[in-house]
């Protein structure tokens, strides 16, 4: 299921950023709609998105390599 899962995310890398981005970043306002949640909080839809699509098509030396050049100009 997972292997299938990623040989999909490895083919179409673009469109599952999008769609994850689109949903990491709506889910809050969905609860707040609905009133289960008191507010919505800033999301990080897109920043979560591009790190789960690194992890899946580059593994964790990708995310290692892109949170270090992020990090790169300021994380001490």
């Amino acid at each position: 299921m997972l292997s299938g899962l990623s040989s999909v995310v490895k083919r179409h890398s673009i469109i599952t950023f999008f769609v994850l981005a689109y949903a990491l970043s709506w889910w809050a306002w969905v609860l707040y709609a609905l009133e289960l949640f008191p507010n919505p909080i800033a999301s990080f839809g897109p920043f979560l998105a591009a790190l789960a699509v690194l992890a899946v098509t580059q593994g964790r030396s990708g995310v290692a390599v892109c949170c270090g050049e992020w990090c790169a100009g300021g994380c001490h």
